[in-house]
């Protein structure tokens, strides 16, 4: 696995993890997201986002790590490469490379996730079912 920066060749890809049942189940919105609306979306979030990383195999983007310019992390991983530890260091990477504190909001079902922001040091601050919510703060990449 490579981690490395987003790009515009990229989209399709993304677009697919975005669409990931598992993504799309736990969603805010529990949509899919269509081609229209991804095409306005991801070059902003590319090139606008702080931090936007992907992790490619055989110059394929597998997965994606985004912390957005209010500190939201999102991460998502293709299926056939979970359970490798994979979103963990993308997830790892993405929080370090960020200036300051990052939060997280995780679907109280989504026990993969939940783990995740755990086992990367985030802290959970409250429940608002169905929402978990966590955060992690700077100092825990300095330690």
């Amino acid at each position: 696995m490579i981690i490395r920066p987003a790009r515009l060749a990229d989209s399709l890809s993304v677009l697919a993890l975005r669409n990931d049942p598992d993504a799309v189940r736990y969603s805010p919105s529990g949509d899919l997201v269509s081609e229209a609306e991804h095409a306005k979306w991801y070059p902003l979030a590319c090139y606008g986002s702080p931090v936007f990383f992907v992790a490619s195999t055989g110059g394929v983007a597998v997965g994606f790590a985004r912390v957005d310019i209010l500190a939201w992390v999102s991460v998502a991983l293709d299926r056939e490469y979970r359970r490798r530890g994979w979103a963990r260091e993308l997830v790892q990477v993405a929080c370090a490379a960020f200036p300051g504190d990052v939060r997280a909001q995780v679907h109280q079902d989504n026990a993969p996730s939940l783990r995740l922001f755990a086992a990367c040091g985030f802290k959970e601050l409250y429940r608002d079912a169905p929402w978990v919510y966590f955060e992690r703060e700077r100092e825990h990449d300095r330690a």
